[in-house]
This record gives C-alpha cells, sequence and structure tokens, in this order.
C-alpha cells in the first residue's frame, strides 16, 4: 500500500480502485488507510469481520456488531443477478448473485453499535444460485457505485492469479538466486516488464478497453 500511495502522488496517474484479497490479512486497516490516501477500495474480507448495520431495510441497525456473514444472510431476499465475464482465455459470461447493505465500523465506547457518518462503508455478497450465501464478501467505500459493477470489478483478482500463473512464472518472477536487495530489485524490475508486455500483448484490444471502462465507470 506504500508503494501504491507513494506512485500515486509521485508519478501523477489517476486514481483507480485498488482491489485487493484481504480475507487473512488486516482488512479495516487496509481499507482505513487506502481511504485515507483519496484511493477508493474494494477489498475480499473474511465472514468473521464484525461491522454495524447502518441499512435502514435490515434487522440490526444500530445494535451490536455483526459478523459480515450475518449481516449478508439477512439481506438475502435483496440479492440480483450480476452478468460478468471470467477473464479465462474463452471470456465466458456467467452468472451470480449480489446484494449490497450499507454498514459501518463499531466506534469503541459507544457500546459497539454506533455507526459515524461519514464512515459509512459498503459491504457486497457474492454467491452463486443455489449454493451457500454469501460465498463471498467484500467491503468497499465505493458507496455510490452499483452492485453489478462491483461484482465485476472485483473478478480482476481471479485475472491477477490467471495472469501470474501463465505469464509470472515463465518471466522467471520468482527465479532469483541471489542475496543482495539491489540484485533482486533488479531481477524483480525487469521480470515484471516483461511481464507486463507479455500480458498486453496476448490481450485483444477490445478486452483491454473493456477493462478501462470498467473502471472508469466506478469512478
Amino acid at each position: 500500500m506504500q508503494a501504491y500511495a507513494g506512485m500515486m502522488r509521485g508519478w501523477g496517474v489517476p486514481v483507480r480502485p485498488v482491489v485487493l484479497d484481504a480475507q487473512d490479512g488486516d482488512a479495516l486497516s487496509a481499507v482505513l488507510r487506502l481511504r485515507a490516501a483519496g484511493v477508493p477500495v474494494l477489498a475480499r474480507v473474511s465472514s468473521s469481520l464484525r461491522l454495524s448495520v447502518a441499512e435502514s431495510s435490515l434487522p440490526g441497525r444500530g445494535g451490536e456488531s455483526l459478523p459480515a456473514h450475518q449481516i449478508m444472510g439477512a439481506a438475502r431476499d435483496m440479492r440480483r443477478p450480476v452478468l460478468w465475464r471470467d477473464h479465462g482465455p474463452a471470456r465466458v459470461v456467467r452468472t451470480s448473485l449480489s446484494a449490497a447493505v450499507r454498514v459501518g465500523l463499531p466506534v469503541r465506547g459507544s457500546g459497539g453499535g454506533r455507526v459515524v457518518r461519514g464512515r459509512e462503508l459498503l459491504l457486497l455478497g457474492v454467491g452463486e444460485n443455489g449454493r451457500r450465501w454469501p460465498q463471498e464478501l467484500w467491503l468497499t467505500d465505493l458507496l455510490n457505485v452499483p452492485p453489478a459493477a462491483l461484482v465485476r470489478l472485483s473478478t480482476l483478482v481471479q485475472r491477477v492469479d490467471r495472469d501470474f500463473l501463465e505469464i509470472a512464472d515463465r518471466v522467471g518472477m520468482r527465479d532469483f538466486a541471489g542475496r543482495s536487495f539491489s540484485g533482486w530489485h533488479r531481477h524483480v524490475t525487469l521480470a515484471s516488464a516483461a511481464h507486463a508486455v507479455a500480458a498486453l500483448s496476448t490481450r485483444h484490444d477490445n478486452t483491454r478497453h473493456e477493462d478501462d471502462r470498467r473502471l472508469e465507470s466506478v469512478l
């Protein structure tokens, strides 16, 4: 996150949402740090993450904080179908169910339930019909973005996984055998450049434009 924030400040690149899998890390800390830096974020979170309900249509608003999976379980009737295209070679169109609930971070010393205005976030649930609900949970500060757009944005983590398997190992990303940091840095820089060239050269132009439009649509 420090590297990303530094790049944003030093290079003057356009702001884009950070999409990350934070199931096994401190998701709230990551979200708050990026938000403080003015960077939109969409983070996959653990089902046990405790949040406060801020959605007026759900029971438990203003009460004690609850696990994310319990909050989303109460939003089962809010699910809607979403079409998205996977990142495999065939770019198959798939359907998922999604629901979005406004949540807040419990404020210490307030009984655990009060939500401070301006600290609201959106909890996104994603799953498939006939399977357990939810299968995925995402937390974002993109409060005004439609859930369908957030679901499609979340699939970019699949693209990262696929590219790592198909490209990163092929260009030697993990093959450094030295011991010095400067040597490792040079190796990773060259491998990263090769990775970027390989990724861009194997993608069809309209696929790139589609991903660009997806990012533009959430800002």
